[in-house]
């Protein structure tokens, strides 16, 4: 399994994460618009490694992570709070949760996945940024150093 499938499946698996993206999590580039919908998204993609491979089956990614999140709304899509910073760093923090491994212990991604993406170690390599505006939304990104191993 790949680091952007892996990854994406894996915060899935948190109710937490689920609720404030709707349960869907996109690979290298927003699918569908967030401005207006009163909705949260995360996009991510690999960029290049953070430490040359040696002759194995391991692999150093830097795993990009786009926190996005519109104001709150009402059923009829009226702004009720001018919150969409906060709740794109909320969502930052709930991913965080999920991918930040301050134990150092290997894991499965996703959990209990036995074709899954074994992971030795991911760990922030970027503080969040300040927030941004994009796609008229609030952006909010991190990056992780991830060390995995691909079999055979």
């Amino acid at each position: 399994m790949e680091l952007e499938t892996a990854a994406r499946k894996h915060p899935l698996d948190q109710t937490r994460v689920q609720n404030l993206v709707s349960g869907r999590v996109y690979k290298f580039e927003l699918e569908e618009p967030v401005e207006g919908t009163g909705k949260a998204s995360i996009v991510l993609y690999r960029k290049e490694a953070w430490a040359k491979p040696g002759k194995n089956s391991q692999e150093y990614p830097i795993l990009v992570v786009d926190c996005y999140a519109d104001h709150s709304r009402d059923p009829d899509g009226g702004q009720t709070k001018d919150d969409r910073n906060d709740r794109a760093f909320q969502l930052y923090r709930e991913v965080d949760r999920v991918l930040h491994q301050k134990d150092r212990f290997s894991r499965q991604w996703p959990v209990g996945d036995e074709d899954g993406l074994l992971v030795l170690g991911c760990f922030r390599g970027s503080e969040p940024n300040d927030v941004a505006l994009k796609h008229g939304v609030a952006m909010v990104r991190v990056t992780y150093d991830v060390q995995v191993v691909h079999s055979g």
